[in-house]
């Protein structure tokens, strides 16, 4: 008797299951450039800039900056990522770099030091730059 109800309960449910996991909405598996950049690495380098002018002073402001700045981080993830991506050349290589030179920003807002995260965000600077003459701007340097 045990082993049919246990029987029952699993035919029982299965289907249930299955309809569940079909009826939730779709995962968005690919993001547009612009959404990756109005989303994340504008907000991201935005902070980090912000440093330079005016500095946090607290560790809670520390950190909230920090937060902020993985934003460049996850940003160039996503432009990594299949679908998003625009070629396997100039634009794989530029993403990377700015995922190095992103978490080396965000090192640089970690040790609280502006002098490091300037630096950083030079560095940072440097990449955008080169992407959006490339892929933005048809050759055009970007405007300062």
């Amino acid at each position: 008797m045990r082993i049919l109800t246990t029987i029952l309960l699993v035919a029982l449910t299965t289907p249930l299951a299955a309809q569940t996991r079909t009826s939730r909405p779709p995962v968005k598996k690919t993001w547009t450039v612009r959404e990756v950049h109005d989303t994340a690495i504008i907000p991201g380098s935005n902070a980090l800039f912000a440093i330079e002018q005016d500095a946090p002073k607290t560790i809670k402001g520390w950190k909230a900056a920090r937060r902020e700045a993985l934003g460049v981080t996850r940003g160039a993830k996503l432009l990594l990522a299949p679908g998003t991506s625009r070629d396997a050349g100039d634009w794989q290589k530029l993403s990377a770099a700015l995922l190095t030179r992103g978490t080396a920003a965000v090192t640089a807002v970690e040790s609280r030091n502006t002098e490091k995260v300037t630096l950083a965000n030079g560095d940072l600077l440097e990449v955008c730059e080169i992407c959006h003459t490339i892929y933005r701007d048809g050759g055009r340097s970007m405007p300062r």
